[in-house]
């Protein structure tokens, strides 16, 4: 007969030691579930971006010309690109109850405006925002004042112009059409625009920024971090699809001389992973561009008719 003996034990270091094994492992994992989840809705936001590029060339197929990219309320009915969009979004519904003789904001067009469209929800971003009818996805006006100085240095020694005012085609968009014909016309006076056409494109439409991404309205964040909605000069608001202020100005600076993800206040900004943001091109690729793009180059891509031409950082 066998003579019993102790069973050899855990001690307690030995154990502690498998814990924390199991910890780095399971925090391993989760890290590794997170980054394939983020690549995911990376690539959703992408498709997003594509759908409404389409949606855009389809338009302009149609009617020889793009949709306009906003019409300031005022004197005539206010309303954003996506409106004029929504058929092309699979949408028609919305767009029968929507009456283009009414701003957006009135009560006749709240059976439209107060309906979500999911291709216009970056799936990236933290909050569910539920009952804002929201748009991730607006187009831009120009580069303000603010961010000139760094993206657009004037005067400039490769630009022959003696004019002390930077001509508009160094800071107008691809939406950015204005119907003042004046090539030194304050931008701020120019918001009236028309319908862009290819030909007011000559950069190239492959060359050119047409949709760009701002996630997280109303939630105001900054670098990463969400801060009271009061906090700075830059309030996150007009998210809604069918405002015309939903656009992006070119105005913060950050990092010294970065303009991407510094806030979400009619800024360029993400939540993705890689320290950057999605850009929908005017051919219809959409493309992701990490924010430490250099200055030159993030303006050459901006204006629809510069001129300039683009480095090879992005």
């Amino acid at each position: 007969m066998r003579p019993n003996r102790p069973r050899p034990a855990f001690t307690l270091i030995e154990l502690l030691v498998v814990i924390a094994i199991i910890a780095i492992l399971i925090g391993l994992l989760l890290s590794a579930v997170q980054r394939v989840r983020e690549a995911a809705a990376r690539v959703k936001c992408q498709n997003n971006m594509k759908q409404i590029a389409l949606a855009i060339h389809n338009y302009e197929n149609a009617n020889g010309y793009f949709p306009i990219g906003w019409i300031i309320s005022g004197p005539k009915p206010g309303r954003n690109y996506i409106v004029d969009l929504l058929p092309y979004l699979e949408q028609p519904a919305i767009h029968r109850l929507y009456n283009y003789t009414l701003d957006w904001t009135d009560p006749g067009n709240a059976a439209a405006t107060q309906q979500a469209i999911p291709i216009l929800i970056c799936p990236s971003t933290p909050q569910a925002r539920e009952g804002m009818y929201v748009n991730d996805y607006p187009v831009s006006d120009v580069i303000d004042e603010l961010s000139l100085p760094v993206l657009v240095p004037w005067p400039n020694p490769d630009i022959p112009d003696a004019s002390p005012t930077r001509p508009i085609r160094l800071v107008a968009s691809f939406f950015m059409t204005p119907k003042v014909k004046d090539q030194y016309i304050d931008p701020w006076y120019a918001l009236d625009v028309e319908p862009p056409k290819i030909s007011d494109i000559p950069d190239g439409l492959s060359q050119t920024f047409m949709v760009l991404e701002d996630a997280g309205r109303p939630e105001r964040y900054e670098e990463g971090i969400w801060t009271p909605p009061s906090n700075g000069r830059y309030p996150a608001r007009n998210e809604h699809w069918a405002d015309p202020e939903n656009r992006i100005t070119i105005q913060a600076l950050c990092r010294g001389n970065q303009v991407v993800n510094c806030n979400n206040g009619n800024e360029i900004y993400s939540f993705h992973l890689g320290n950057g943001a999605n850009y929908c091109f005017g051919d219809g690729s959409v493309r992701f561009i990490r924010q430490d793009i250099a200055p030159a180059t993030f303006a050459a891509l901006y204006t629809r008719a510069g001129g300039e031409v683009a480095g090879s950082d992005w």
